[in-house]
């Protein structure tokens, strides 16, 4: 069973300001007195708060995803350009979905429909 998240609505309530405002704070927007930001940001991590990835993607039409497309897992020479895309998409903030068409061309424009998809934001 899967437990209650923390929403920003939650710590709202918890702070008594509105959701906008946790929201701003979170994002640590100059709008927001540092003293109010700083209570926020306490409150959020006392109670657990995580960001929700779907909900910052619908906003900034970014998913933060790259989506990599490979014909096997099993060539060291592959092996070694995933290690290489992972380290720099990690450095600039990206994650990195990983999927082998195994040399089967349907498979590879089925994989590449998925990331579309799921809105990446390279293949």
């Amino acid at each position: 069973m899967r437990r209650q998240e923390t929403s920003i609505q939650d710590i709202a309530r918890a702070a008594g300001v509105s959701h906008t405002t946790v929201s701003r704070a979170l994002r640590e927007s100059p709008l927001i007195s540092m003293g109010t930001r700083e209570r926020i940001r306490r409150l959020a991590q006392d109670m657990g708060y995580t960001p929700n990835a779907i909900a910052q993607s619908l906003q900034t039409r970014r998913t933060s995803t790259i989506g990599l497309v490979v014909t096997s897992i099993d060539d060291p020479f592959l092996s070694d350009v995933v290690k290489g895309v992972e380290e720099v998409a990690r450095v600039g903030g990206f994650s990195v979905i990983l999927s082998a068409t195994h040399n089967d061309p349907d498979q590879e424009m089925a994989i590449v429909e998925t990331f579309h998809r799921r809105r990446v934001d390279g293949i």
